[in-house]
């Protein structure tokens, strides 16, 4: 890893299916997040932060531990767009507008990092090194009647944006 860094602009992509009242559906988002690590009493904190979609965050004592609870606390945020919503269009309109939610102030601070990494060829071994400049994007699918094998996709683990 070259110097350390305390916030790390991320991308990420997450799928997971769904049950809703009367369908099946499949979610899959590319987004944006902001790693941030601080001190707590001596000890390093690091958190996640959704900057698209904005309104998750997690933390944990290290970068894993915070990345599983923050695809946890999105997983649960789709979780109650479904259980809220009455049919399979309301659950793909409320779930792209959570998704695709941004706050101009978040994203400035992931662009700012994003830069940052950028201007001082930042790499960490332990990241892949992920499009900075891949358009955020949510697709969500009715599997209620149509699922397929075909379907099945195995995520990605975060990346550096750069």
């Amino acid at each position: 890893m070259s110097k350390e860094l305390r916030q790390i602009p991320l991308v990420f992509s997450f799928a997971h299916p769904i049950v809703g009242k009367g369908f099946v559906a499949g979610v899959r988002i590319d987004g944006r997040a902001l790693l941030e690590v601080e001190d707590v009493d001596g000890s390093h904190q690091t958190w996640i932060t959704g900057i698209t979609p904005v309104g998750i965050a997690a933390c944990g004592g290290d970068r894993s531990v915070a990345f599983t609870e923050f695809r946890k606390m999105w997983l649960e945020a789709v979780i109650d767009i479904a259980y809220d919503s009455t049919s399979f269009d309301e659950f793909r309109s409320k779930c792209e507008e959570f998704h695709l939610s941004q706050v101009d102030h978040m994203t400035l601070l992931w662009k700012t990092a994003v830069d940052a990494i950028r201007r001082d060829h930042y790499r960490d071994e332990a990241l892949r090194t992920g499009d900075a400049d891949k358009n955020v994007s949510c697709e969500v699918v009715d599997l209620t009647t149509a699922a397929a094998a075909d379907q099945n996709e195995v995520e990605v683990g975060p990346g550096v944006a750069a």
